[in-house]
């Protein structure tokens, strides 16, 4: 099939597809009034999936190091798997026009996971397959060898832990409230209004206009 075929069969798609979403109904209205835009579904669910694939592996990481320093950070891969699987079944969702994800639903993981993670031999096959797989593109001839030592480790993590599950929730806990530390004082640093700010001087004695009185017209404060 030649590259302009190929291009006619996308935009062909694309063209149906974006059809086809006048049929579905918006599933609400947004702060502005408007509804939404069904025909952006598909965008809204691979951006989703992306969200899902790059929280996944860097939750995966924190929760391996946290358990085993430095070799934790083999988790990583299995948190890759899960996110790779998110962006999947995402792809699915946004082409069946499914209604949008709340904003943070990439936080959790969908149903294919829980049905992969869930079943032990079906955890393990896509673990080291997912690893294997993915080190082909490194070294095809030691892709399996190095996939089989990646998910060894993996096991190890999995069942002897160097830190105890206790500080591992304890550590936890410290890098949560971190983050929350952190992010308190970003929004600090965030310039005020001079509305804002007298708002935080004087509190409900703050004269309540609507109209900025050093706007427009300055001459009738003369008065």
């Amino acid at each position: 099939m030649t590259r302009t075929r190929t291009w006619n069969l996308i935009i062909a798609l694309g063209v149906f597809l974006s059809a086809g979403a006048y049929a579905v109904p918006a599933a609400y209205v947004g702060p502005m009034g408007n509804s939404e835009e069904p025909a952006l579904r598909p965008y809204k669910w691979m951006l989703h999936g992306l969200k899902a694939l790059a929280f996944q592996t860097v939750d995966a990481i924190d929760n391996g190091n946290r358990k085993t320093p430095i070799l934790g950070t083999t988790e990583g891969l299995r948190g890759a798997r899960r996110g790779a699987v998110e962006v999947g079944e995402s792809c699915f969702r946004g082409l069946r026009f499914s209604a949008p994800p709340h904003a943070h639903a990439y936080r959790k993981t969908g149903s294919t996971n829980q049905v992969i993670d869930n079943d032990l031999l079906l955890r393990n096959v896509a673990d080291y397959v997912f690893v294997s797989q993915l080190l082909v593109w490194a070294n095809g001839h030691e892709a399996w060898r190095w996939g089989a030592l990646i998910w060894t480790s993996q096991k190890v993590l999995d069942h002897y832990p160097a830190v105890g599950s206790v500080e591992q929730e304890r550590m936890a806990d410290k890098a949560k409230m971190a983050r929350a530390m952190q992010a308190k004082a970003e929004a600090a640093k965030k310039p005020m209004t001079r509305r804002e700010a007298q708002a935080a001087y004087i509190g409900d004695r703050i004269p309540q206009r609507k109209k900025d009185p050093y706007k427009g017209n300055i001459l009738k404060l003369v008065r």
